[in-house]
């Protein structure tokens, strides 16, 4: 998925959920530095749905992939 993915994006934050069989974020920030230049790391989903957005700015987009667990997360947040 990352090397499809790749050629469409200028940043990739690396995250993970709080699921316990979720990969770290250190290690996908490791698998994605084959193929994303610009590759951070923060942990917490929140923070970095945050960090993307600022990343991407007004005229940008933002991609989240990963687990249902993932994006269930991201939208307790929001509620």
């Amino acid at each position: 998925m990352l090397a499809t993915l790749a050629p469409y994006a200028s940043h990739m934050i690396a995250t993970q959920s709080h699921n316990p069989r979720a990969l770290n974020a250190d290690t996908l920030a490791e698998h994605a530095r084959r193929y994303v230049a610009d590759v951070r790391v923060n942990p917490n989903p929140a923070a970095a749905l945050t960090e993307a957005r600022r990343l991407a700015a007004a005229d940008g987009a933002v991609l989240v992939t990963g687990s249902l667990y993932l994006l269930a997360e991201l939208a307790e947040e929001r509620a």
